[in-house]
């Protein structure tokens, strides 16, 4: 019998009894799920797939996308009832084997995939459903369920191992369902900056085809109201011509300084980040330290062609390495119009046409310079299309922001409200 545990850092009101420890094969019975061959899936009745588990702690009938043939005995061996706990069986990493979901609603005859283990209480259910979803979820357990699990060349576990690993829970339903509801409030948060994001993301996309000319064009497919002026090609080298960066020597980085901006610094997703390298701002040419809201671009490397815009606050200075081309504003075209058209479809295209397949990926300047686009001969409607673009870009930014908050708060009170 396992001994009962302390209680957990933070509690509802009026809640005082020790939270329970205890083996999970003590309350769930475990089975393995259905395996077929792919020509019975695509149709038939709703399965629970691997990624169903794996994305969601809880899940809904009308979230179950996949579908499968199978027969009425299938049905009964692998069924699926409200209530009913799933974890993922294997991974391609330890640390993300065994991921839990929860059945939150009765399904119609469905069943669940191989991928994937069902645990459906013995008797009595001890966990309310809201608090089941993360039950399983908590530090402590996702401890026991890398601890306990094998690594081969996949991530594996089973119903047995599960069986052995503890989890801790109030006896109280009452006090589950409280954490249960918190968490459930959060999650709703997340999903709803979540929907945000995605429709700023989706329409940011959409008028980036529309307000740029296309096809050989010479106008966009859409304007804002009043201007009607023909857009003028013109080499990028004669607006914004790209600039390289110092040529840094490793062994003189400093552990605290000026940050430099390196071409690891500019991330797949076009952002800045990962760790720095720093330099004494005493001994370097002031000509490469970048201004704010500068486009950067990594000119070597596996992020090769990948547009960064540069934000920070007006006292910081950054530094600019050898293989980062800086996109200078000569004051030629309004420069938020040059920064949106540098991140579009346009610019990621022409630089598709000047990158070698199988080569070391790596632009010049020249090549950079040379490309051509049509731009508004009119500098209110180049600024009217980069307010505009910044503007979604922002809200854009702080949803990503909301959702790494609530995220944050969300994974500290998993630390705090369980044990």
């Amino acid at each position: 019998m396992a001994k009962k545990n302390t209680n957990p850092e933070v509690r509802f009101a009026g809640f005082l009894d020790d939270w329970q420890k205890e083996f999970v094969g003590k309350y769930y019975d475990f089975k393995n799920g259905l395996n077929k061959s792919k020509e019975y899936f695509g149709y038939g009745k709703p399965i629970v797939n691997f990624t169903d588990v794996f994305h969601n702690r809880g899940l809904l009938s009308n979230q179950l996308n996949g579908k499968v043939d199978v027969t009425s005995d299938e049905i009964n061996n692998y069924s699926v009832k409200k209530g009913d706990l799933f974890f993922t069986r294997t991974s391609e990493t330890i640390e993300e084997i065994g991921q839990p979901s929860v059945m939150l609603d009765e399904p119609t005859q469905a069943v669940f995939s191989g991928f994937v283990l069902r645990a459906r209480a013995i008797n009595e259910d001890p966990l309310e459903i809201g608090f089941k979803q993360y039950a399983f979820f908590t530090n402590s357990f996702r401890s026991e369920m890398v601890k306990k699990s094998s690594m081969t060349t996949r991530a594996l576990t089973s119903g047995t191992a599960i069986k052995k690993m503890l989890f801790t829970f109030p006896k109280s339903k009452d006090e589950q369902k409280l954490i249960g509801n918190f968490f459930k409030n959060i999650d709703k948060l997340i999903a709803e900056h979540q929907q945000k994001l995605e429709k700023f993301i989706i329409l940011r996309k959409a008028m980036l085809e529309k307000v740029f000319p296309k096809n050989g064009n010479e106008l966009p497919e859409i304007r804002f109201d009043g201007f009607k002026e023909k857009w003028i090609k013109y080499n990028l080298g004669d607006v914004s011509p790209i600039r390289g960066g110092f040529a840094f020597k490793s062994n003189e980085f400093k552990k605290e300084g000026v940050p430099i901006l390196k071409i690891s610094n500019i991330l797949p997703t076009g952002e800045v980040g990962g760790r720095f390298d720093f330099y004494d701002e005493q001994l370097q040419d002031e000509n490469f330290l970048l201004p704010n809201n500068s486009a950067v671009l990594a000119m070597s490397g596996a992020t090769t062609g990948k547009v960064s815009i540069l934000k920070f606050k007006e006292d910081k200075k950054v530094y600019q390495n050898q293989r980062v081309g800086y996109f200078q504003d000569k004051g030629v075209v309004d420069y938020s119009f040059i920064s949106i058209l540098l991140r579009s479809a346009l610019f990621s295209d022409k630089m598709k046409s000047v990158l070698v397949a199988g080569a070391q990926p790596n632009v010049s300047p020249k090549e950079i310079n040379a490309f051509d686009f049509y731009i508004p001969n009119n500098s209110d409607e180049q600024k009217k299309i980069g307010t505009y673009f910044n503007n979604l870009d922002e809200l854009i930014r702080n949803h990503n922001i909301q959702l790494v908050k609530l995220s944050n708060i969300k994974k500290a009170f998993l630390t705090k409200m369980f044990i």
